[in-house]
């Protein structure tokens, strides 16, 4: 009652503590009950054969899958152990059969999933039931190992049915362990992603997890800026313009468009969200400018003019910081790409004054000025959506500065 009068965080606190208390006051109450009530046995173990032992693990499956927890499962199973209902190789096979009841239960949660989340079920299935057949096989030499350990320390049963689970975990994990690399990249080949190379992390139902969805929009489009980033490097140093890789930028950016507007914002935590729907639509807002900036220079010899050295290599250096780019880029470091936008914009209001001077005094034809003009102006402008496009994606909006925000676009 003191927690329900309380604040929000601290009932749901008291919430937790009760929660986790009626489990074991369950327990307890299991036990009392099955320690008066059951009155049947499976039979001694040396009477099992294969086929009770195939039996038993199936039971502990079925135990798993209808109960939707191995842990309950195993609880139960200890119970039934400690009211002698059945024998610890009994015990030892069914809690074999609920480890493998797990992936049934994971398989089930994952119907309708991403694709990441099939190959973790795939991966889950063939560890557990790879662990179980191993466990079923070795059975005997494991059981032996696990009661002379036991005996050592002078274990009770169910002390020797927690160790009998252990141990066959652990021994499937040192199985698994020096091949999990491959391991992996069989999953990947086996389920492959059927996303595009700059969207992969993106995936339709996220969108009823606007946090996730909108995280992972971010870190695709930092991936696209990357890849536009490069083309633009090869541009500006070579004057190559790759008119391929920019339509499948613009093809992403248009994905990457139509995945946000599928996002519904929750009103809880409504606040951070809204910042960084709306710091991702200025994102795609300034890289779709950026490349369409990107397809006016021409003639592309006009950028290696030597006047505008200076110019090149503040773009050079954006672009520079980037590759560096990751998601995460500490927010503060949107400066460095502020400055040098700034530098850039006060060459080029300097360097456009002395061209008109010159052509005015008859140094420069018109025609040379117009172009050194437009290709002054094609690089401050790049450099300026790549310092806008960046400080969206490193420094979510907050609501409180929208407007100044805006104002800078």
């Amino acid at each position: 009652m003191a927690f329900r009068l309380s604040s929000p965080h601290l009932r749901r606190v008291g919430l937790l503590l009760v929660s986790i208390g009626l489990i074991f006051v369950g327990i307890g109450t299991l036990q009392e009950a099955m320690r008066d009530v059951v009155t049947f046995s499976f039979g001694s173990a040396g009477e099992m054969t294969v086929l009770h032992q195939a039996l038993l693990i199936g039971i502990g499956f079925m135990m798993t899958a209808v109960l939707q927890s191995s842990t309950i499962g195993l609880v139960l199973t200890m119970t039934a152990l400690a009211t002698a209902a059945i024998s610890l190789p009994q015990a030892a096979y069914l809690v074999l059969g609920q480890s493998a009841g797990t992936s049934l239960v994971v398989a089930l949660g994952s119907i309708g999933g991403w694709k990441s989340a099939r190959r973790i079920v795939l991966g889950h299935a063939i560890y557990h039931v790879s662990i179980v057949l191993i466990g079923w096989l070795t059975f005997p030499v494991l059981f032996e190992v696990v009661n002379r350990v036991a005996d050592w320390f002078n274990w009770n049963d169910l002390l020797r049915l927690a160790l009998f689970h252990t141990t066959f975990h652990l021994l499937g994990v040192i199985l698994f362990l020096p091949f999990y690399q491959t391991f992996a990249r069989r999953l990947l080949k086996w389920i492959p992603s059927r996303s595009k190379k700059l969207t992969r992390l993106l995936d339709k139902n996220m969108s009823q997890l606007p946090t996730v969805a909108l995280e992972a929009t971010r870190r695709s489009l930092l991936e696209i800026e990357r890849y536009l980033g490069n083309e633009t490097e090869l541009l500006v140093r070579e004057g190559r313009l790759r008119e391929d890789e920019l339509t499948l930028v613009d093809k992403t950016l248009s994905d990457v468009r139509v995945f946000l507007s599928t996002i519904r914002l929750e009103d809880e935590g409504k606040q951070n969200d809204y910042g960084q729907h709306l710091s991702l639509l200025h994102t795609i807002d300034h890289l779709e400018r950026w490349l369409y900036v990107l397809r006016e220079v021409e003639p592309v010899h006009a950028l290696r003019d030597t006047d505008f050295l200076a110019a090149r290599e503040l773009v050079l250096h954006e672009l520079d910081l980037v590759n560096q780019l990751n998601h995460h880029t500490p927010p503060e470091d949107s400066k460095l790409w502020k400055q040098a936008s700034k530098q850039l914009a006060e060459y080029r209001k300097a360097h456009r004054s002395e061209l008109l001077e010159e052509t005015a005094a008859n140094q420069l034809e018109m025609d040379q000025t117009i172009q050194k003009v437009q290709v002054l102006l094609w690089l401050d402008r790049i450099g300026y959506h790549i310092w806008r496009a960046t400080r969206h994606l490193i420094k979510p909006t907050v609501p409180s500065e929208r407007f100044d925000v805006n104002r800078e676009d």
